[in-house]
């Protein structure tokens, strides 16, 4: 515990000198709570400097996870798919996974399972295994997305609600998974 709080302190003292890695990194353990106090909201201020002064990949990402899952910042899907997809852009195989992911499901941007397979495939290529399942999926299924249990729509938007949180945090786990 003692060398997370001097690794956090470091990474403070990198992120103060402004080192775009430092930003991120310190913007991670604050969202996390490791080595530091938990603080969500200063996470999301690190990324964001991260971004407007070296166009991070990672902290493009994980600013994306924070408006998906509503931490630190209001959540918001559409703002979430436009920083995944700018990470993915670069690369950043949890990016692609989670562009692919937010277009199959339709979260945040209009389902396109073309678009989606796309950056599902580009992942699986750059080493990203929850991808590569994915898209194993849906390839067998034979394109098929599950829409829920029930066919009622009142009934799933009413799943979607309660079970989103859970799966969205189960979401962002795969994409950090490689």
């Amino acid at each position: 515990k003692e060398m997370l709080k001097e690794g956090a302190v470091l990474m403070a003292d990198l992120a103060e000198l402004g080192h775009g890695d430092g930003m991120c990194g310190y913007g991670m353990l604050l969202s996390d709570g490791k080595g530091v106090e938990s603080n969500s909201e200063e996470a999301v201020g690190y990324w964001e400097k991260a971004i407007q002064m070296h166009k991070h990949p990672h902290a493009t990402y994980e600013l994306g996870v924070a408006y998906y899952q509503g931490e630190g910042v209001e959540e918001d899907e559409c703002k979430a798919y436009e920083y995944f997809q700018e990470a993915a852009k670069t690369g950043h195989t949890g990016a692609m996974y989670m562009t692919g992911d937010s277009l199959l499901e339709g979260i945040g941007c209009e389902r396109n399972q073309d678009k989606a397979v796309h950056w599902l495939y580009k992942a699986g290529e750059a080493g990203h295994r929850g991808a590569r399942s994915r898209l194993l999926a849906v390839l067998e299924d034979g394109g098929q997305i599950e829409n829920g249990l029930w066919s009622d729509s009142s009934r799933q938007s009413f799943r979607r609600r309660f079970t989103g949180r859970i799966k969205r945090r189960q979401t962002v786990q795969k994409s950090r998974s490689m």
